[in-house]
């Protein structure tokens, strides 16, 4: 399994990169499940389906790929599905509150190309040629709605940008960014540390199924959409195409299920 987890660029890749990527996909092992009309597992095909088409670089999917405790089933039923994806389509995942890391990596393995040493963490660099995705793991409790970084993560990162070099960092996390008590606990923390590191640009993040780019302290926040299912009928179910530069990102939402009128919708930004 471990092939389909590494990548490595030869040659001269010359950006954007092309990137697929997922939130919330709450896979169970009972594949006919539904919820609020929604059928996770057919959502997944169905997107799957759609990243092969495209065959972007690589897929990140943004946490809570389980649906409920993450059991050990509902892992090696994902695991099935991203068998039908392009072998040579590195896939990269984060860890949210209904995921368990244990039975994650009974499914996955622990060895990861870019895994980082932070203890009871799954965080991973992946570093391109000329822009850096850095996957933090927000997972405190599972099935408990809020996340926390924790010191000893937010303790690492602060090294890791103070000493690594200036190329763009875009930031992965499952948590949303605000202050409530089912949101990350330490964002104000997080921010502190990344606001004087002018090469993050953005963060990406998921947990709330709902597709949003905004900005805060002119860093971009960019909500993905669930692929499991809504939360409010005027969202959309599916996923993001991303091409992501130095300077500037495109997002391309594609709307498998929920509300689909913007599905198609091309929006570009600009990083700080």
């Amino acid at each position: 399994m471990g092939s389909l987890y590494n990548i490595t660029y030869g040659g001269k890749h010359t950006s954007p990169y092309h990137v697929a990527l997922l939130a919330d996909t709450h896979i169970r092992a009972y594949q006919n499940e539904q919820y609020r009309g929604f059928f996770p597992a057919k959502n997944l095909e169905v997107v799957i389906g759609q990243v092969s088409k495209i065959h972007p670089e690589m897929m990140i999917i943004n946490g809570d790929i389980a649906r409920l405790e993450g059991e050990l089933g509902d892992y090696a039923a994902f695991h099935q599905y991203l068998e039908a994806l392009d072998k040579d389509i590195p896939v990269f995942m984060t860890l949210g509150n209904h995921d368990h890391r244990g039975n994650f990596y009974n499914v996955f393995g622990e060895e990861w190309e870019g895994k980082q040493e932070v203890q009871n963490k799954h965080v991973m660099i992946v570093d391109l040629p000329d822009i850096r995705f850095i996957l933090l793991d927000s997972l405190m409790y599972v099935n408990k709605t809020p996340g926390l970084l924790g010191e000893t993560q937010r303790a690492w990162l602060n090294r890791y940008l103070e000493s690594s070099d200036k190329k763009p960092v875009f930031l992965f996390v499952h948590h949303t960014l605000n202050d409530g008590d089912s949101d990350l606990l330490d964002a104000d923390r997080l921010f502190k540390i990344i606001l004087p590191h002018k090469m993050v640009k953005a963060i990406f993040y998921g947990h709330s199924h709902i597709y949003n780019i905004t900005e805060r302290h002119k860093i971009k926040l960019i909500n993905i959409p669930a692929v499991g299912y809504n939360f409010i009928d005027s969202q959309p179910v599916g996923w993001i195409e991303a091409k992501i530069s130095p300077d500037s990102g495109v997002f391309i939402l594609h709307a498998a299920g929920g509300n689909v009128e913007k599905d198609g919708e091309v929006t570009e930004v600009k990083w700080r």
